[in-house]
């Protein structure tokens, strides 16, 4: 990990280095936790309201999939 990035820390910049630099300096701050297997598992939506059926039926076409 490159540690130079925290000495940008109390710097002033002007706006136009500042939104040059946005993407790095965006890179190494703190990102959540990868959630694990099971927390994903409890996300996990079965039915979508938007799927290609419910889509169809509102719109009075008959979807058959392939």
């Amino acid at each position: 990990m490159n540690h130079e990035i925290y000495h940008l820390r109390n710097t002033r910049m002007d706006d136009k280095l500042t939104y040059q630099l946005s993407g790095i300096i965006a890179a190494y701050k703190p990102h959540s936790p990868i959630p694990t297997k099971e927390e994903l598992d409890e996300q996990l939506v079965d039915k979508s309201p938007l799927s290609m059926v419910d889509l169809c039926q509102q719109v009075g076409v008959k979807y058959e999939a392939k």
